[in-house]
């Protein structure tokens, strides 16, 4: 659910966003325009949103069946794992650290897509609704969420396709 929403929200978002670039209004125009992207991504973002609340859920369930192990959580010696990696990619060590389960990249990624996945939730209801949020929050706060909504979805963008590909899937 995580990866099909992001892939279309993407996908979606990007033509939105620049508007101006000729390969974006053609894939506009060929989705039935402007409103009807739009409402596609808000579906791709409730996708998502129950996607990350799902998730939440299941680490609940798991926590009260006794499965307790916090693998995923950043503790102390990655640091020195971290820099014992960088040290082997560079060619200072001629073995690779031996992390546990996950190693720091892994940690990075999970990370960044639960707070990513809060940002892009929270920050999508405030532009889908600025009538209601501006009742208790300032007008500014709507134009602050588009650009935060933006650059994190560029940086999600980036980090997937540069990063995460490279990295799990090559």
């Amino acid at each position: 659910m995580l990866a099909s929403s992001f892939l279309g929200l993407m996908i979606t978002g990007m033509p939105l966003r620049f508007p101006e670039l000729a390969i974006c209004r053609v894939f506009i125009a060929m989705l039935g325009g402007p409103e009807t992207v739009g409402i596609i991504h808000r579906i791709l973002g409730l996708v998502m949103a129950s996607s990350g609340f799902y998730h939440v859920i299941y680490l609940i369930v798991m926590w009260f069946k006794g499965y307790r192990k916090n693998e995923i959580l950043f503790v102390p010696g990655d640091f020195k794992l971290f820099v014992d990696d960088m040290k082997y990619v560079f060619g200072l060590r001629k073995k690779p650290p031996n992390f546990g389960r996950y190693n720091w990249r892994e940690k990075f990624d999970y990370f960044g897509a639960c707070f990513g996945v809060i940002l892009m939730v929270l920050t999508g209801l405030v532009i889908w609704f600025p009538q209601i949020v501006t009742w208790f929050l300032p007008g500014w706060s709507v134009t602050a969420a588009v650009l935060l909504h933006e650059y994190e979805a560029l940086l999600a963008g980036l980090a997937i396709f540069l990063s995460h590909f490279y990295w799990v899937h090559l």
